[in-house]
């Protein structure tokens, strides 16, 4: 599965492919949210978007963190990308 996410100020866009850990809740790897915030927001400081640079249409909400920082995470408001 593929979720696009963008960040509608720097008119940004990347896909992520999140895990699928069972009731709606996926896995996001620390480093594929960090690349995700770099494509969506390099700039150094700027708080445009949340933990993954996303702002406007996708949302992914931290439900929590695993013990090697890695993100449980629930989609909202998405279309997938098979």
């Amino acid at each position: 599965m593929k979720i696009l996410l963008t960040n509608d100020f720097h008119d940004t866009a990347i896909y992520i492919c999140p895990r699928a850990i069972g009731d709606g809740d996926y896995l996001v790897s620390r480093r594929a949210a960090k690349r995700a915030a770099n494509a969506l927001c390099g700039i150094k400081g700027c708080t445009c978007g949340d933990t993954f640079g996303a702002r406007g249409g996708h949302y992914l909400e931290v439900i929590n963190e695993t013990w090697d920082q890695d993100y449980i995470v629930r989609v909202h408001d998405f279309e997938v990308q098979s």
